[in-house]
């Protein structure tokens, strides 16, 4: 950013951030987006964070998704519902159920609960899977975040 000659702040890195996402371009994505918030420590809006899970999602990138919701949760950053779904259901779409399972009950400690289809697929997956461990603690901490 400083080599263009520009001051980074919030809405020059998603200015640039945003038209790379639209250009699935994830791996400068990436970058850009640990630098935003590691060098930088400023705090990508939930929007963002969205159209980032997005286009990793696009290209199927599944543990590229997983390891941006941890990154971003390891620096205190605030991640919204939609962004976990959105890991939770492209955990789905390649099966690894387990993956879903854990990206579930990291969303579940933070207050989230996965719409009925999703949390359904994964307690599915898990029993599949003969994770029944894993599906009992999940179906626990759904239930416990319905009452």
């Amino acid at each position: 950013m400083r080599t263009a000659g520009c001051v980074p702040d919030l809405d020059s890195f998603c200015s640039v951030i945003g038209p790379l996402c639209d250009l699935r371009k994830t791996k400068k994505v990436q970058e850009l987006t640990k630098e935003m918030v590691s060098k930088f420590k400023l705090s990508p809006r939930k929007e963002m964070v969205v159209k980032i899970i997005k286009a990793m999602r696009a290209n199927k990138e599944v543990n590229e998704t997983v390891e941006m919701i941890s990154f971003l949760e390891e620096m205190n950053i605030e991640i919204g519902f939609e962004s976990y779904e959105l890991v939770v259901e492209t955990c789905l779409e390649a099966n690894l159920f387990i993956l879903a399972g854990k990206v579930a009950i990291r969303m579940t400690n933070k207050g989230f609960i996965p719409h009925l289809k999703v949390r359904q697929k994964v307690f599915q997956g898990l029993a599949d899977l003969g994770q029944l461990e894993l599906a009992y603690i999940l179906k626990n901490k759904f239930t416990e975040l319905n009452s």
